[in-house]
Formats: structure tokens, sequence, C-alpha cells
């Protein structure tokens, strides 16, 4: 599916593409979007981050707005939406993360143990924009309700006040990329690096139910196609704000 394409009559719509193994034909949809200033749904301002399927539905997320989803299989497929939740909305007149930026830095929506899960790092607001103070909140979506539950809230600051963060080398700053492991949703896994651009980057594994820094290792990136004029760089410990697709990552991992 597609957003933000004009209909005929000069609303906003999802454009739904489906092909036929039995009429080899591509058929073409038009979905309403649901738009609700209320939720934060404004039209031509939707921007897809992610997308994944769940229990027979398609989902295409906005981090900065929150969830459509549709049964694309049904014979009148329509769209809903449920809304992020502990986020600022935004629209035009009121951007509260100073331009889209980069999202994925600080918030995903994965599948974990058959649920949705939202991570939000900082509760909505981008780590660039303070020093102190950041929090990391886990959420599950309840079915078929479609309702969000707050799972736990760690305070950045008590991490860095564990003993086994006091005596590591990772510095002592905002996590980034959240991943939530696919075989147990408690565990989450962070890009953590200082706030400038030669930064060397970490992998750290925190349980959010016990506040627990599980593990730690240095990020590698195996980036091998460097330009002549800089081999003298090492680029191997830099993050280039790449999103992880998480399969065996807690493999990797585990202490």
């Amino acid at each position: 599916m597609t957003g933000g394409e004009e209909s005929s009559s000069g609303g906003e719509v999802g454009v739904l593409s489906r092909f036929s193994s039995s009429t080899e034909q591509w058929e073409i949809k038009e979905l309403r979007i649901p738009f609700d200033s209320d939720k934060g749904l404004y039209p031509f301002m939707w921007d897809t981050d992610e997308v994944f399927s769940f229990r027979g539905l398609m989902c295409w997320v906005d981090y900065h707005r929150g969830i459509l989803y549709s049964d694309v299989f049904s014979d009148l497929p329509e769209l809903q939406f449920v809304q992020l939740p502990g986020i600022e909305i935004w629209d035009d007149s009121h951007d509260f993360s100073c331009g889209r930026q980069l999202p994925e830095a600080y918030r995903t929506v994965e599948i974990s143990e058959g649920m949705i899960k939202f991570v939000d790092v900082d509760n909505g607001r981008f780590g660039l924009t303070k020093r102190s103070g950041f929090s990391v909140t886990s959420w599950t979506l309840r079915t078929p309700e479609l309702e969000w539950e707050k799972d736990c809230v760690l305070q950045v600051d008590d991490l860095w006040c564990l003993e086994k963060f006091r005596d590591s080398p990772l510095p002592r700053w905002v996590p980034e990329f959240p991943v939530v492991s696919k075989q147990n949703s408690d565990l989450l896994h962070f890009v953590l690096r200082e706030p400038h651009s030669s930064a060397k980057a970490w992998m750290i594994s925190i349980s959010m139910r016990q506040k627990l820094l599980k593990s730690y290792m240095p990020y590698t990136n195996d980036y091998i196609n460097l330009p002549k004029e800089d081999e003298d760089l090492d680029l191997t410990r830099f993050f280039f704000n790449m999103p992880f697709i998480c399969s065996d990552l807690y493999k990797v991992m585990e202490c």
C-alpha cells in the first residue's frame, strides 16, 4: 500500500495493490484514511516508517502518529488507526520534533512473543534536546481491545548508576535504535555512543523489568569499502544510523 495519494475527489487515500494468482491480474483499491485530528492523524502528513503483518492484518507505522492497519484480503478492505501512546503528536503548526529527523533512532514497533510492542526513548522527546533525564518506556498493545498497556519505565540515569555500567567503558548517553528481542519481550537491545559524529558505538542489552544491564559489546560494522584517501580512518566501530532487523540478535548479545 502507498499513502499520500490524492483521489479523484481531491482527498488523500491509501492505495492498495493486490495480485491475484488465479486471474494473474493486479487489483487497485483506494482505501479511505480515517483522519482524526484528536488522535493526531492529519491529511497529507503520514509517513510510513515500518511495515509488518500481525494476525492476518497488514500494519503501517508512522512513529510520530500511530499504526494504520487493514485486512488486505477482505473483499472490502478498510484502514483503521491506533495512536501510539505517550508521545507528542505534531502537525505543521506544532512541530515538537523539529522535523521528522530520524524517529527510528528513538522508537520502534515490533512483534515479540506474539504481541505488538512499542518502545519509546525519553517519552517522545528526541535525545539531542537535553543532557539528562532520559527515560525508556515499553508498551504492549492489548488485543482485541486495541488498548496500550504500559509495561515498564527505565530512567536512563538509573542505568548509568548500575555497578556493571559504572565499571564498564560505556559512555553516559541516551540509548538509541531500540530493538525488542523476538523471544523475550522484556529484553531490549540498543546502540550506545557519545553524541558526536566520530563516536565509537556499543551494543547493549537491558532487562526492562529487572532494570539490569544484561550485556554489552563493541559494535563492528564490517565496513570494508573505504576510499584510498581514508585508509587511515578506522570506521569499523562507527554506527551509520541504519536500523537493525532483529532475528538472532539476542543470541549474539547473551552474556
